[in-house]
């Protein structure tokens, strides 16, 4: 999980999502099998020897494998969005948010995983280990804590629709691949980020968009779902090829112009109605 938490920041570009700062971190597995009374131990030994000390840790150091993790920022004065009423944060923060969620396929976006600076009055958007799947089956439990709140279903901000429609994975393809992330998770983020793209262009809002991503019924998969599978089976793959892949990107195109009309027909029918 914590490859998916330092990729969630390095993909925050120009950091507008507001992912706190975030990097790996090791740390020799030697101190993780001590026992209590070993390490204290071994602080009692550091104040008495430490020249000695310091020289049998480069021994270990050199002799065992380390542990990694994710070492995150840790932001002050803050309280989870599920503590505070959604109404008043800021349309623009929200946005960035739940297209960075789109576009990581963030299967856990629970209102513990948005905090609230109560300081500067900012969302923080934390824990993305469920983040970059590798598989193309988005299930009814995608939890996006920010889908029923206004701010989605407003038209997208004119400044979060031009970073949006500017961005692109292959700039952090290096950085990413360096990191660990597999090649499948890179192809279907770099998919979801045509497809957002592709929705934005047309005029859907976030909200819209979500509901191409998700499925409504568990035995029944997502338009998103369906318009990767079929473009995979035209294209006679097993798995979303690299975006050199022209045939492919180009019958993602042709089955989403196709949902996202159907999208616009079914709005267009509720205001109708409406009025």
């Amino acid at each position: 999980g914590y490859k998916r938490e330092i990729a969630a920041y390095i993909l925050d570009k120009q950091h507008r999502a507001k992912v706190p700062y975030t990097i790996k971190a090791s740390f020799p597995s030697h101190y993780f099998k001590q026992s209590k009374s070993n390490i204290i131990g071994t602080i009692k030994h550091q104040q008495v020897q430490q020249q000695q000390q310091q020289q049998r840790y480069m021994s270990i150091k050199s002799s065992s494998a380390s542990k990694y993790g994710a070492l995150q920022l840790y932001i002050p004065d803050t309280i989870e969005v599920g503590d505070y009423s959604h109404n008043s944060f800021k349309i623009e923060q929200v946005q960035y948010i739940a297209a960075m969620d789109l576009r990581l396929l963030n299967l856990d976006r629970n209102d513990g995983n948005i905090l609230f600076s109560q300081y500067n009055k900012e969302l923080i958007p934390i824990d993305h280990a469920m983040t970059l799947p590798e598989t193309i089956n988005v299930p009814t439990w995608f939890d996006l804590c920010w889908l029923s709140w206004w701010q989605i279903k407003a038209p997208i901000n004119e400044q979060v629709q031009d970073y949006l429609l500017h961005l692109n994975i292959d700039d952090d393809l290096l950085e990413l691949e360096q990191l660990g992330i597999s090649k499948n998770a890179i192809n279907l983020i770099r998919v979801s980020e045509e497809i957002l793209k592709q929705c934005i262009r047309a005029g859907l809002n976030l909200y819209e968009i979500a509901n191409i991503y998700i499925r409504q019924d568990i035995d029944q998969a997502s338009p998103f779902e369906i318009c990767i599978k079929g473009s995979i089976n035209t294209n006679n793959k097993d798995k979303i090829p690299n975006g050199e892949n022209l045939d492919f990107y180009k019958s993602i195109k042709d089955r989403m112009d196709i949902i996202i009309k159907d999208t616009i027909n079914k709005r267009d029918a509720t205001q109708q109605l409406i009025k």
